[in-house]
């Protein structure tokens, strides 16, 4: 899932994290019980990620890169509109019915107020022109433009189907 190469004891710590923080949500999460679910020591989990805002927040840069990575091939394909929303939207479910744990850990976020997505995404539509919100709304536009659809805002657009899709599969 990572796009890195990490260590045999990263990629576990890895995995755990993802697991604790979607089940508990940032602020329930300890690090003791993630150090646990890797089959570590905590000492070892500290050694590699110093606190566990740290950990949570290179678990969710993780997430949101393997998320933006596999949404981003419908914008690869020259598609009518209606086509390219109907292959934007399946590619959506597929990848969270793929990894529920993501979903969970994408509401949770979302629940306590989307500290960390928001930063992220900030950096990310300031330094990347290829990110997903981006790319989707730069589409909803040129359909708008093209006259395929009536005018809407196309960052709206893009959250009520991001959220559509999330609650859908988490419910």
């Amino acid at each position: 899932m990572r796009s890195q190469t990490y260590t045999e004891t990263e990629e576990q710590i890895f995995d755990a994290a993802l697991k604790v923080f979607s089940m508990k949500g940032r602020d329930g999460a300890r690090m003791q019980e993630i150090a646990k679910v890797a089959g570590i020591n905590q000492a070892l989990l500290h050694y590699y990620f110093r606190s566990k805002e740290k950990l949570y927040e290179t678990v969710f840069a993780h997430v949101f890169e393997e998320f933006t990575s596999a949404a981003r091939t419908p914008f690869e394909e020259n598609l009518p509109f209606d086509q390219f929303l109907e292959t934007f939207i399946d590619r959506l479910i597929s990848i969270h019915a793929a990894h529920p744990e993501i979903s969970r850990l994408w509401v949770l976020e979302n629940l306590a107020g989307a500290p960390v997505i928001a930063q992220m995404m900030r950096e990310q539509m300031e330094n990347n022109p290829n990110l997903v919100p981006k790319l989707f709304i730069a589409r909803i536009q040129r359909a708008i433009n093209d006259g395929d659809v009536r005018s809407v805002d196309p960052f709206n657009t893009f959250v009520t189907l991001l959220g559509a899709s999330v609650f859908f599969l988490s419910a």
